[in-house]
Protein backbone atom coordinates (compact mmCIF):
# COMPACT_ATOMS: atom_id res chain seq x y z
CA UNK A 1 0.00 0.00 0.00
CA UNK A 2 1.62 3.22 -1.17
CA UNK A 3 0.26 6.42 0.39
CA UNK A 4 1.29 9.73 -1.09
CA UNK A 5 0.18 13.35 -1.13
CA UNK A 6 1.46 16.83 -0.44
CA UNK A 7 2.71 17.95 2.97
CA UNK A 8 -0.16 18.22 5.45
CA UNK A 9 -2.49 15.91 3.51
CA UNK A 10 -2.53 13.43 6.39
CA UNK A 11 -0.29 10.68 4.98
CA UNK A 12 1.15 9.70 8.36
CA UNK A 13 -2.17 9.94 10.17
CA UNK A 14 -4.00 7.89 7.54
CA UNK A 15 -1.17 5.33 7.36
CA UNK A 16 -1.21 4.78 11.14
CA UNK A 17 -5.01 4.54 11.15
CA UNK A 18 -4.87 2.07 8.25
CA UNK A 19 -2.29 -0.06 10.09
CA UNK A 20 -4.51 -0.14 13.17
CA UNK A 21 -7.61 -1.01 11.13
CA UNK A 22 -5.81 -3.79 9.26
CA UNK A 23 -4.64 -5.23 12.58
CA UNK A 24 -8.21 -5.04 13.92
CA UNK A 25 -9.27 -7.09 10.89
CA UNK A 26 -6.56 -9.67 11.66
CA UNK A 27 -4.17 -8.64 8.87
CA UNK A 28 -0.57 -8.34 9.96
CA UNK A 29 1.05 -5.19 8.63
CA UNK A 30 3.87 -2.72 9.03
CA UNK A 31 3.71 1.04 8.58
CA UNK A 32 6.92 2.57 7.20
CA UNK A 33 7.34 6.35 6.87
CA UNK A 34 9.77 7.58 4.20
CA UNK A 35 10.22 10.90 6.03
CA UNK A 36 11.29 9.11 9.22
CA UNK A 37 13.91 7.16 7.28
CA UNK A 38 15.19 10.22 5.39
CA UNK A 39 15.50 12.31 8.55
CA UNK A 40 17.49 9.62 10.37
CA UNK A 41 20.47 10.86 8.38
CA UNK A 42 22.95 13.35 9.80
CA UNK A 43 24.77 14.31 6.63
CA UNK A 44 25.34 18.06 6.56
CA UNK A 45 27.59 17.90 3.47
CA UNK A 46 25.17 15.93 1.30
CA UNK A 47 22.86 17.71 -1.10
CA UNK A 48 19.10 17.29 -0.68
CA UNK A 49 18.76 15.06 -3.75
CA UNK A 50 21.37 12.66 -2.37
CA UNK A 51 19.76 12.64 1.08
CA UNK A 52 16.39 11.72 -0.46
CA UNK A 53 17.93 9.15 -2.83
CA UNK A 54 19.63 7.36 0.06
CA UNK A 55 16.53 7.60 2.20
CA UNK A 56 14.37 6.09 -0.55
CA UNK A 57 16.88 3.26 -0.96
CA UNK A 58 16.88 2.42 2.77
CA UNK A 59 13.08 2.81 2.96
CA UNK A 60 12.67 0.38 0.04
CA UNK A 61 15.00 -2.13 1.68
CA UNK A 62 13.03 -1.94 4.92
CA UNK A 63 9.71 -2.43 3.12
CA UNK A 64 11.17 -5.44 1.27
CA UNK A 65 12.49 -6.89 4.52
CA UNK A 66 9.03 -6.71 6.11
CA UNK A 67 7.67 -8.77 3.22
CA UNK A 68 10.54 -11.25 3.60
CA UNK A 69 9.57 -11.62 7.25
CA UNK A 70 6.05 -12.61 6.27
CA UNK A 71 4.12 -9.38 6.83
CA UNK A 72 1.12 -9.37 4.48
CA UNK A 73 0.65 -5.63 4.02
CA UNK A 74 3.21 -2.86 4.22
CA UNK A 75 1.83 0.66 4.33
CA UNK A 76 4.61 2.78 2.85
CA UNK A 77 3.93 6.47 3.03
CA UNK A 78 5.78 9.54 1.93
CA UNK A 79 6.07 12.15 -0.77
CA UNK A 80 6.24 9.80 -3.75
CA UNK A 81 5.76 11.88 -6.88
CA UNK A 82 6.13 9.86 -10.01
CA UNK A 83 7.77 6.62 -11.04
CA UNK A 84 11.34 7.76 -10.32
CA UNK A 85 10.54 8.37 -6.67
CA UNK A 86 8.71 5.10 -6.12
CA UNK A 87 10.95 2.91 -8.29
CA UNK A 88 13.26 1.89 -5.40
CA UNK A 89 10.21 0.33 -3.73
CA UNK A 90 9.15 -1.51 -6.87
CA UNK A 91 12.67 -2.82 -7.49
CA UNK A 92 13.13 -3.95 -3.87
CA UNK A 93 9.75 -5.74 -3.69
CA UNK A 94 9.02 -6.86 -7.28
CA UNK A 95 6.46 -9.50 -6.28
CA UNK A 96 4.42 -7.12 -4.13
CA UNK A 97 1.09 -5.93 -5.48
CA UNK A 98 1.15 -2.15 -5.24
CA UNK A 99 -2.07 -0.38 -4.35
CA UNK A 100 -1.94 3.39 -4.34
CA UNK A 101 -3.73 5.97 -2.25
CA UNK A 102 -3.38 9.62 -3.22
CA UNK A 103 -4.42 12.13 -0.58
CA UNK A 104 -5.22 15.74 -1.41
CA UNK A 105 -5.51 18.84 0.74
CA UNK A 106 -5.53 22.55 -0.03
CA UNK A 107 -2.50 24.64 0.82
CA UNK A 108 -4.59 26.62 3.33
CA UNK A 109 -5.72 23.55 5.27
CA UNK A 110 -2.22 22.05 5.12
CA UNK A 111 -0.81 25.30 6.53
CA UNK A 112 -3.26 25.17 9.44
CA UNK A 113 -2.41 21.51 10.12
CA UNK A 114 1.36 21.91 10.09
CA UNK A 115 1.22 25.01 12.30
CA UNK A 116 -0.58 22.93 14.96
CA UNK A 117 2.11 20.22 14.82
CA UNK A 118 5.12 21.20 16.94
CA UNK A 119 7.21 18.39 15.43
CA UNK A 120 7.22 20.09 12.02
CA UNK A 121 10.46 21.65 10.96
CA UNK A 122 10.93 23.13 7.52
CA UNK A 123 7.49 21.95 6.39
CA UNK A 124 5.91 24.52 8.72
CA UNK A 125 7.56 27.36 6.82
CA UNK A 126 4.75 28.91 4.72
CA UNK A 127 6.98 29.61 1.69
CA UNK A 128 8.45 26.09 1.68
CA UNK A 129 4.99 24.58 2.13
CA UNK A 130 3.56 26.64 -0.74
CA UNK A 131 6.47 25.62 -3.02
CA UNK A 132 6.10 21.93 -2.22
CA UNK A 133 2.34 22.04 -2.76
CA UNK A 134 2.83 23.75 -6.09
CA UNK A 135 5.48 21.17 -7.09
CA UNK A 136 3.24 18.30 -6.05
CA UNK A 137 0.32 19.62 -8.10
CA UNK A 138 2.57 20.20 -11.13
CA UNK A 139 3.99 16.68 -10.90
CA UNK A 140 0.72 14.93 -10.06
CA UNK A 141 0.29 13.83 -13.67
CA UNK A 142 3.45 11.68 -13.27
CA UNK A 143 1.95 9.75 -10.36
CA UNK A 144 0.75 6.31 -11.47
CA UNK A 145 -3.03 6.10 -11.35
CA UNK A 146 -4.09 5.55 -7.74
CA UNK A 147 -6.75 3.08 -6.74
CA UNK A 148 -8.07 5.71 -4.34
CA UNK A 149 -7.85 9.49 -4.55
CA UNK A 150 -9.29 11.20 -1.50
CA UNK A 151 -9.57 14.78 -0.26
CA UNK A 152 -8.71 14.76 3.43
CA UNK A 153 -10.55 18.00 4.00
CA UNK A 154 -13.84 16.16 3.54
CA UNK A 155 -12.99 12.59 4.59
CA UNK A 156 -11.52 11.73 7.99
CA UNK A 157 -8.49 9.47 8.46
CA UNK A 158 -10.65 6.89 10.23
CA UNK A 159 -13.13 6.67 7.37
CA UNK A 160 -10.29 6.42 4.84
CA UNK A 161 -8.64 3.66 6.87
CA UNK A 162 -11.89 1.68 7.16
CA UNK A 163 -12.60 1.97 3.44
CA UNK A 164 -9.16 0.79 2.38
CA UNK A 165 -8.75 -1.89 5.05
CA UNK A 166 -12.09 -3.41 4.08
CA UNK A 167 -11.08 -3.39 0.42
CA UNK A 168 -7.77 -5.06 1.24
CA UNK A 169 -9.45 -7.64 3.48
CA UNK A 170 -11.99 -8.55 0.78
CA UNK A 171 -9.32 -8.97 -1.89
CA UNK A 172 -6.99 -11.06 0.25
Amino acid sequence: MLVTGPIGAGKSTVARALGAELARLGIDNAVVDLDDIVFMQSTPAANPEEIWRRGRSVHAALVARWFQEGVHVVVAHGPFVGPDEESPLLVASPAARVRRLLLWVSYETAAERVQRDSSRGLSADPDFLRQTHQRFREMAAAIPTPEWEIDTEVTSPGVIAELIACSIAHRK
